[in-house]
């Protein structure tokens, strides 16, 4: 019975962390900036503080492994200060990030994929968990699982993302200059915030100069291969640091909801 109450706090935890998201993605442009400062920053604290509590415990395994019980180095080598300003700057980053992404993604589908992607999530941990329980000790269980789960939900996100942005239709700038290209994009965006607008306009400006490279330099033979490529590394880039953002924001809000997270809260 706690086995199962323990999966549907999970579940209810990722259905809350991605319904706020979403309720992000719809009002973000309608919002002032001091609440978009508000929500920038809880959303760094989750990622950090997932990143944190991850690190801590992997660190604490490298210390029973290779430093004695009664070594000074227990407490000074265990994280403190530095490991949270490292993970904090981390945060604040990808939360930026984030935010931008979620404010400008439209899609539909990619929506339906990352409002599903929770119970992907929870999927992956309790099959690992379940498979590594007879050979992993309890105190690093769900480390372990979480070091499964957080790459493989990464890389099905991803692909599945980058197939649909591939059948996605895209603006044609192959006769416009790359001025026209990025004001094209850059124009559309809107917000209440000043701020938000700014990044919103960099962003799409960005994305302007991607297409209009890429169509570019498809026109020539000798390049067009190499358009390719590079057009696809950077929808990869993209996507890569979007995913991991939204994967660490869901991985934050379910710190101390793990199974087992008793034994592994102790910092």
């Amino acid at each position: 019975m706690t086995a199962y109450l323990t999966i549907l706090r999970q579940l209810w935890v990722l259905i809350a962390i991605s319904g706020l998201l979403w309720g992000l993605h719809l009002f973000a442009r309608l919002l002032a900036t001091p609440v978009l400062l508000a929500i920038w920053l809880l959303l760094s604290l989750l990622i950090a503080r997932g990143l944190f509590w991850h690190h801590r415990i992997r660190r604490r395994a490298w210390l029973r492994a290779y430093v004695r019980a009664d070594s000074v180095w227990q407490r000074w080598l265990r994280g403190g200060a530095l490991m949270a300003v490292v993970h904090a700057s981390t945060g604040l980053a990808l939360a930026a990030v984030l935010l931008v992404a979620l404010t400008r993604l439209t899609d539909a589908a990619a929506w339906r994929v990352l409002l599903g992607s929770g119970l992907l999530v929870v999927a992956l941990r309790l099959l690992f968990e379940a498979l590594a329980r007879d050979h992993v000790q309890p105190d690093y269980l769900v480390e372990f699982s979480w070091r499964l789960t957080l790459p493989i939900a990464a890389a099905l996100l991803l692909a599945v993302l980058i197939w649909l942005a591939a059948g996605r239709p895209q603006p044609d700038f192959s006769a416009a200059t790359l001025a026209q290209a990025v004001w094209h994009l850059a124009d559309r965006e809107t917000a209440r915030s000043d701020l938000l607008r700014e990044l919103l306009q960099l962003a799409a400006a960005g994305e302007g100069l991607q297409l209009w490279l890429a169509q570019q330099l498809v026109q020539l033979p000798v390049a067009r291969g190499l358009a390719g490529v590079l057009v696809w590394l950077l929808v990869f880039a993209g996507q890569a640091v979007f995913v991991g953002a939204w994967l660490l924001v869901l991985n934050g809000a379910l710190v101390g909801v793990a199974s087992n997270a008793d034994s592994v809260a102790e910092y």
